[in-house]
């Protein structure tokens, strides 16, 4: 998924490996995420595959960076992979479901805390998302309307599993 990511995002314009990072946090990164590390591997390896080209760039007061630019074939290899249909759901892990499963074994004290703390980071991850600010100097009108689409997804999940939350919490007289 990265590789697609990376070579989605110099479509818009070329990067080194720290502005493709900061675009990831500051664009998909509420439901994708890469460490640095990643990024720069992968690089390398589309490269490898002729998928982007890299030069120097010399910066006054500062080491040179290197910039990733798309070549045709990355293009290519984007807009197949693009209309390419995914046939399954996606798997979904929630390692907090797994022990809510177990939760008939344990007292009403342990599960209230469970079901506090896991109530206080999806409304710090709403927060968080309702706090991002698409810039609306897009590309493209096209490109504002699904960036605002995914980011209302972000929102409406946490909105759920809140309401999840609160519906459990009633159902076992917690307040």
């Amino acid at each position: 998924m990265l590789k697609h990511a990376l070579l989605g995002l110099l479509h818009y314009r070329e990067m080194s490996g720290y502005d493709l990072e900061q675009f990831i946090n500051s664009s998909i990164g509420h439901f994708w995420h890469a460490k640095l590390s990643q990024i720069y591997r992968t690089l390398k390896a589309l490269e490898e595959e002729g998928l982007v080209t890299s030069r120097f760039e010399e910066q006054e007061d500062a080491r040179s960076k290197r910039i990733y630019t798309l070549t045709n074939k990355g293009l290519k290899e984007f807009q197949d992979w693009l209309t390419t249909f995914d046939t399954e759901l996606d798997s979904t892990k929630v390692p907090f479901l797994v022990r809510l499963f177990f939760f008939g074994m344990v007292g009403k004290a342990q599960i209230e805390a469970q079901l506090r703390v896991w109530t206080d980071l999806h409304q710090r991850q709403l927060a968080y998302y309702q706090n991002i600010h698409i810039p609306e100097d897009v590309s493209s009108p096209d490109d504002l309307f699904f960036w605002k689409a995914t980011l209302r997804f972000g929102v409406m999940y946490e909105e759920m599993v809140l309401h999840w939350l609160e519906e459990m919490k009633k159902d076992l007289g917690i307040v």
